[in-house]
This record gives C-alpha cells, sequence and structure tokens, in this order.
C-alpha cells in the first residue's frame, strides 16, 4: 500500500496523498541489496511486465517499539506493479493494525495508486493464513487485482479501467510497508507494529509474452530491499529460494525515534 496515498481513506495517518515509491533505493539496476526508509522486500526490473503472484503469508502483529500508550502500530504485506515508476502503481495485499489496548486485526485491500486503496469487507483473517495475491495489467491504464484465502476460500476482485496514472510495466514488488516517513516536522503516520515474517511464497511475474519467471534474488535485475529509517535498520528481506522471500522485524530494543514527543 502506497505509505502517502493512504492518508486519505486511513484517518491514523496524517500526510498528504503522494505516490510514494521506494525513492531512497540506490538506483534503477538490480543484483545488490538495496535500502529504503519504508519498502522491504524484493523487486524485479524488466520490461513489458503484465502479471505479478504470491502466496502471502499473514504474520503475527504485536506492538512495536517504541512502545507508546495512544498510537496504532500497522504493517503491510503487498504485491505489485510500479511501485519504482513514480507513475501509477497496481497493488493488492493485507494490513494489520495494532495498538497496546486491543489485539490485532487484519484487512486486505487492493489499490491503483495514487488514488486510495479499497478494503473489502472480511472478518475472517488470522495470523498464518495463506492470502493469495495475483495483480495483472492489461493495459497501461486497465487492470485486476485478485486476492484468496487459501483457508477460507474467500475471494476477491477489482477491476480498474482507464485510469489516468498511467503504469510503466517495468518493475514488479513483493515487499512489506511501513507507515512511518520522518518528515521536516518530524515522525509521520503510525508507528510500525512488530511482526513474525512476512512470507512470499510462489512469487512469480509474467512478461507480454505469456512467459512466468520466479523471483531469484541472484537475478541481475533483481534486489533484495532492507527498511533503514534513520540509520536504523528496522526490517530486512531474505530469499534462499528461487520463488520465495520474507522479511523480518530487526528493529532494535532500544530504538527510539527522533522527535517523537
Amino acid at each position: 500500500m502506497v505509505f502517502l496515498s493512504r492518508a486519505i481513506a486511513v484517518l491514523i495517518l496524517a500526510t498528504a496523498s503522494t505516490n510514494a515509491a521506494p525513492t531512497d533505493a540506490a538506483s534503477t539496476t538490480g543484483g545488490a541489496r538495496k535500502h529504503s526508509s519504508n519498502y522491504a522486500g524484493g523487486v524485479i526490473y524488466g520490461e513489458d511486465i503484465v502479471e505479478v503472484n504470491a502466496d502471502i503469508t499473514i504474520s503475527t502483529c504485536t506492538v512495536g517499539l517504541p512502545r507508546r500508550d495512544f498510537n496504532q502500530y500497522t504493517s503491510d504485506g503487498w504485491i505489485g506493479l510500479g511501485a519504482y515508476a513514480r507513475r501509477g502503481l497496481i497493488q493488492a495485499g493485507v494490513t494489520c493494525h495494532v495498538d497496546v489496548s486491543s489485539p490485532a486485526t487484519y484487512s486486505v485491500w487492493t489499490e491503483w495508486a495514487p488514488d486510495p486503496p479499497v478494503f473489502y469487507n472480511s472478518t475472517d483473517l488470522q495470523p498464518g493464513d495463506v492470502i493469495h495475491a495475483r495483480v495483472v495489467a492489461h493495459s497501461k491504464t486497465s487492470g485486476a487485482t485478485y486476492l484468496e484465502n487459501r483457508r477460507t476460500g474467500e475471494k476477491f476482485e477489482t477491476s480498474y479501467t482507464n485510469q489516468t496514472n498511467e503504469l510503466n510495466l517495468g518493475d514488479v514488488e513483493w515487499v512489506t510497508e511501513s507507515q512511518l516517513e520522518i518528515g521536516m516536522f518530524g515522525p509521520e503516520g503510525s508507528l510500525g507494529a512488530r511482526y513474525t515474517p512476512w512470507r512470499f511464497q510462489n512469487a512469480t511475474y509474467k512478461t507480454g509474452d505469456q512467459k512466468i519467471f520466479s523471483f531469484d534474488s541472484s537475478n541481475p535485475n533483481a534486489h533484495l530491499i532492507d527498511t533503514i529509517l534513520e540509520d536504523v535498520q528496522i526490517a530486512t528481506a531474505y530469499s534462499n529460494n528461487s520463488g520465495s522471500l520474507e522479511v523480518a522485524y530487526t528493529t532494535p530494543n532500544n530504538y527510539t525515534i527522533p522527535g517523537l514527543s
């Protein structure tokens, strides 16, 4: 879920709407580990990429660091087409919300950024559920997202047509996202939840000639992304097998956020 666009739809954020690609990932060529202030996971660069798939295992979310009584904590896991393009981005995934006084809740959603996300009405989501996610671009201005809970069989589908923010069809992502940003006036957004690893299995993508490829971190057009905020590594991506990656919560126990009152 694109960080800044979500502010329109969910009042827990206090930022303006814009397409927040992982701007501080160091380059647009792959084969190396990169970092971002809000993303962690994997990305593939290419040409005419029209589909991305994965089975996303819902993480167990709890209150993160620093621990505060009146803040909400969130974590997102999603797949998408176009996060690095600074143009349109079509994506679908899972979000958890938790605070000190309430257990975690989970929701699934779809989005063509920078428009706000659409949250589906599902009350039967729990940690460990495997959500099959599929995102398809029919053209640069149309596409569809599909989500299915493997445990319950519940399915969600959204079609998009005549979108004004065109896709570039040049990159795909399997990522988690932090909703916290350190702006010129201090911290903005919700704090990051603590989570068991977000897992992306059967992570594949398809090109316009109908060839299917698995995510492979050794691919020179791929890289893994870690989340580093204010010089602190708060999430780390791993991939030991083709088509599989995970993101671990690695926020240190003494973590503090500059400017957080």
